[in-house]
């Protein structure tokens, strides 16, 4: 799924909600955070936040999603783990 997510989600079926989620967080962020991105996927909501980020740490459960996201070259770091553990 991690080979088509972005094709699928975004071009096919009009996919927001890093957008969306980021333009609610937006009036509480400063410049050098540390931000965590938590079930960051393909990555797709990192180009929003990394203007803001000291260190921008991205967590997703799925190995693969987390290769797609390490192409983008946006995280300081990626962790492949469950958050609900």
């Amino acid at each position: 799924c991690a080979e088509n997510f972005e094709t699928i989600l975004v071009e096919k079926l009009g996919y927001k909600t890093p957008e969306l989620l980021f333009n609610l967080v937006r009036p509480y962020l400063t410049e050098n955070m540390t931000i965590l991105d938590l079930g960051c996927g393909t990555g797709l909501g990192a180009q929003h936040y990394q203007p803001f980020a000291k260190s921008l740490t991205g967590v997703d459960v799925s190995a693969k999603m987390l290769e797609k996201a390490s192409e983008k070259k946006l995280y300081s770091r990626l962790e492949a783990f469950d958050i609900l553990q």
